[in-house]
């Protein structure tokens, strides 16, 4: 009996099927159940390790496995080879069978449902082996390099955290199996990328911003806040530029109507965001300020802008219409398969996205309406119309200073030639 073969067979199987885990594991792992697993001051410590050296630890288990499965082969060789093809061939067949099932599909399946909690047993081996293979796993990295710039790969930061993609991929998954609805997966979805957006991506612009100057009127205040149906309103010294203060309607209701009325001591201080500012930063301000308002401004110091605690919610919840507004158009609102109308204040990334016309974005614009104003040079009437790409742009609605709202009309897909007959 080769007892020497089927130990080595034996080590080498069960080596390859832990490392195997491992590596599977380490492949694509779940954030919640690695932190889960990793509980505790000292795992705490091996999962930083783990986030600050993983190629390394792939590299490491990939090689130790490799050279088990080598092993592996070799020993059925030696158990089940007789020097012609026949045995070789049977132990070619035998050995793709062990290595198929005890590196590649229990390890697999393992690595699915258990694999976090495995990958703890077996970290202070997987460290003592990299210790051991620390040479051959460094000359590995440097291929790292050429390869890239070969293959014209560039790393590019994702901007969304590995807990923030596994949530996202939960809540996709549960939506399609009905256990969420739409708006609650369009909610989930809000919440994760409410972090990155910024101040300048959903404030108010300054040319719908509603003021008053500082010496106006208490009537004139009154009949302001009426006709916008706003609780706050911005005061501002000789232009929007000079924001000095904030009206709030209860404060205007506190002043008796006998008592003599000065707008410089109702309004209350003001208060000034950048417009880079990310917007949940600025929820935990409002909450420690205890504001709601803020005004926006631009890198000159000028008013780019106002955001309010309710637009901040909304990127949440969604649109909150009160009893004083009308309901406006959507954003994108689709007409046919060719056909769509557009809010001209649409980002041009987000109409790429919902359609393929695949417009330029400049440093100059970031909008739909940007992107009009910058091919034509000037600001076109409701109804002028040009081409782009082929597809047909019509102003629906103008103003004097701005674009409000775009027809855009994609060309018909191009039907296949016919076959000659």
């Amino acid at each position: 009996m080769n007892v020497s073969e089927w130990a080595v067979l034996t080590g080498a199987v069960l080596i390859a099927l832990f490392f195997s885990i491992a590596h599977y594991t380490l492949r694509n792992p779940s954030r919640v159940r690695l932190e889960r697993a990793f509980a505790g001051p000292r795992r705490a410590g091996w999962l930083k390790q783990l986030d600050d050296r993983l190629e390394d630890w792939l590299l490491v288990t990939a090689l130790i496995r490799t050279v088990m499965y080598l092993f592996m082969m070799l020993a059925i060789v030696r158990l089940h080879g007789t020097g012609g093809w026949e045995g070789d061939l049977i132990a070619l067949v035998i050995g793709t069978a062990v290595v198929s099932v005890f590196g590649i599909g229990l390890p697999h399946a393992w690595a699915k449902y258990a694999g976090e909690a495995t990958l703890v047993v077996l970290w202070p081996a997987i460290r003592a082996a990299s210790m051991i293979c620390w040479p051959i796993t460094r000359a590995l990295k440097t291929l790292d390099l050429p390869v890239r710039r070969l293959s014209g790969h560039t790393e590019v930061a994702n901007g969304v955290s590995e807990v923030e993609q596994e949530i996202l991929q939960l809540a996709s998954e549960g939506q399609a199996e009905g256990e969420l609805d739409p708006d609650e997966l369009e909610m989930i979805t809000s919440v994760i990328e409410f972090h990155d957006s910024r101040v300048s991506e959903i404030m108010t612009p300054r040319t719908d911003i509603r003021g008053l100057a500082v010496t106006s009127t208490r009537e004139e205040c009154v009949r302001t806040i009426l006709e916008g149906g706003h609780s706050r309103l911005p005061i501002y010294e000789d232009t929007l530029d000079s924001v000095v203060g904030v009206l709030y309607a209860k404060d205007l209701l506190g002043v008796a109507p006998e008592a003599p009325f000065d707008l410089a001591t109702t309004m209350r201080k003001p208060f000034f965001v950048p417009e880079t500012k990310a917007i949940s930063d600025l929820l935990k301000e409002f909450r420690t300020q205890k504001v709601h308002m803020a005004i926006v401004l631009d890198e000159y110091g000028g008013t780019a802008g106002l955001i309010t605690i309710e637009d901040l919610v909304e990127e949440i919840v969604g649109e909150i219409t009160d009893e004083f507004e009308e309901p406006e158009p959507e954003v994108f609102q689709r007409i046919d398969e060719t056909t769509v109308e557009v809010d001209a204040r649409m980002y041009i990334d987000d109409l790429n996205d919902e359609m393929p016309i695949n417009l330029p974005e400049e440093e100059d614009y970031d909008t739909v309406g940007g992107f009009v104003f910058s091919t034509l040079g000037y600001i076109p009437a409701a109804g002028e119309q040009f081409e782009y790409a082929r597809a047909k742009f019509t102003v629906l609605e103008a103003e004097q200073r701005r674009i409000n709202r775009i027809r855009i009309i994609l060309p018909p897909a191009e039907e296949p030639e016919a076959e000659a007959s």
